[in-house]
């Protein structure tokens, strides 16, 4: 083969692999997630609840785990991409089953290098007849995960998820 046969065919494979690596979706940058939200303030949230149900530190694992690229991070997180939670509503009289429906807000705001790119308003409830309080407001939990882990996937404006 020639050289300039060569030339031509190595310019080619660069342009092919170019194209290619240009194709392929870039890393997504890394979310950072606090690894304790806050109940504090938060009307319905009862001592009970706050003591025994676990939320503080099940909100945010649930959510790095439905999450893509969610890391948890003890303290408040800084720099790049951060996720902050706060649990807006929490209804959960004691009884069970036998009090009526329990729910929860959480608003999430997606910060990059301090901006408010993204926020959401995630509302989950449930009546459902077996377990307890804590039961109940952790398959809230779980579901409120899975919709903030989508909206992660592509978030934009201000979305409400969930129950409306």
């Amino acid at each position: 083969m020639k050289n300039s046969a060569r030339s031509l065919l190595g310019t080619a494979c660069l342009g092919t692999a170019l194209l290619l690596a240009a194709a392929q979706p870039a890393a997504a940058e890394q979310v950072l997630l606090a690894d304790h939200v806050n109940l504090s303030g938060v009307s319905g949230a009862t001592d009970a609840v706050r003591e025994q149900c676990g939320l503080q530190t099940l909100i945010p694992e649930l959510v790095a785990a439905s999450g893509p690229d969610v890391q948890l991070v003890e303290g408040r997180p800084k720099g790049g991409r951060v996720l902050e939670l706060q649990v807006a509503e929490l209804h959960a009289p004691g009884g069970g089953p036998f009090s009526g429906p329990k729910w929860i807000v959480v608003n999430a705001e997606l910060h990059e290098r301090g901006r408010v790119v993204a926020t959401a308003r995630a509302k989950r409830t449930t009546a459902a007849p077996l377990g307890g309080t804590c039961g109940q407001l952790q398959k809230v939990a779980r579901a409120i995960a899975v919709d903030l882990g989508a909206w992660l996937r592509d978030p934009q404006g201000s979305a409400e998820l969930g129950d409306r």
